[in-house]
C-alpha cells in the first residue's frame, strides 16, 4: 500500500460515508440530476436566454452562459427535491436501512468512477505534469482497477446517449 492507494482509499471511504448518509435515492438522483442538468441546459437554455434578453442588457455570450447555468441549476434542484421527497416515502415504508446500505454501495461506485476520471485526466496531462511515478502506479493495489473504470464506462454511456439522442449526432 502506497500514497496512491491511500488517496484512492480516502475517495472511496468518502463515497461510502456520503452514500450511507444520503441514501441510494439521493445519491442516484445527484448523478441523474447532473446528467439531466447538462442535457436540459444544452437543449432548453434558450428559454432562459429569451427571458434574460428581455430583462437585461447583457452581451449574447454572457446571456447564453447565464441561461445555461440557470437552467442547469434549476433542473438539478428539482431532481434533488424529488429525490428527497421519495426518500421520505421510502423511510416511511420502513425501507430506510436498505436505502442507506444501497446508498453506501452506490456512493462507493460513484466515487470510484470519479477517481477513475481524475486519474484519466492526470494521465492525459503527460509525463511532465504527472506527479504519479510509474513505480508508484505499479506498486499500487488500487490504481489499475480504479484506472480502468472510466475508459470502460464512458464509451458505454456515450453509446446510450447516441442511441437516445441520435439527432444531435447527425448535426455534428
Amino acid at each position: 500500500m502506497n500514497s496512491i492507494d491511500i488517496i484512492i482509499g480516502i475517495f472511496l471511504v468518502i463515497g461510502v460515508l456520503q452514500g450511507l448518509r444520503n441514501g441510494f435515492l439521493v445519491e442516484l438522483a445527484s448523478l441523474i440530476g447532473l446528467v439531466l442538468g447538462v442535457w436540459g441546459a444544452i437543449y432548453f437554455s434558450h428559454f432562459a436566454s429569451d427571458l434574460l434578453i428581455k430583462f437585461t442588457d447583457w452581451e449574447e455570450q454572457t446571456t447564453n452562459l447565464a441561461a445555461f447555468a440557470i437552467t442547469f441549476i434549476v433542473i438539478v434542484i428539482l431532481v434533488s427535491l424529488l429525490a428527497r421527497a421519495l426518500t421520505k416515502v421510502v423511510s416511511f415504508a420502513a425501507l430506510g436501512m436498505l436505502n442507506r446500505l444501497l446508498g453506501g454501495i452506490f456512493g462507493f461506485l460513484k466515487m470510484a468512477f470519479f477517481a477513475s476520471v481524475l486519474i484519466l485526466f492526470i494521465n492525459t496531462l503527460g509525463k511532465e505534469f504527472s506527479f504519479l511515478s510509474q513505480e508508484k502506479r505499479e506498486a499500487s493495489m488500487l490504481y489499475k482497477p480504479i484506472e480502468s473504470i472510466a475508459p470502460m464506462v464512458l464509451p458505454k454511456l456515450l453509446n446510450v446517449f447516441q442511441e437516445y439522442f441520435p439527432e444531435k449526432n447527425e448535426e455534428d
